[in-house]
């Protein structure tokens, strides 16, 4: 059974971005997929 977890890291100029880390029953198969910051557009002007 896969196991999906969804991390939100806060950045110092207060940027969000989401990691999706896929883990499977190896864990030396286990991925991770980084989403683009989805609040960098509207903090950097």
């Amino acid at each position: 059974m896969l196991e999906k977890q969804l991390v939100e890291f806060e950045l110092e100029n207060g940027g969000k971005f989401l990691v999706e880390i896929e883990e499977s029953e190896d864990t030396s198969l286990a991925t991770e997929r980084v989403a683009l910051p989805y609040s960098s557009l509207s903090n950097k002007f």
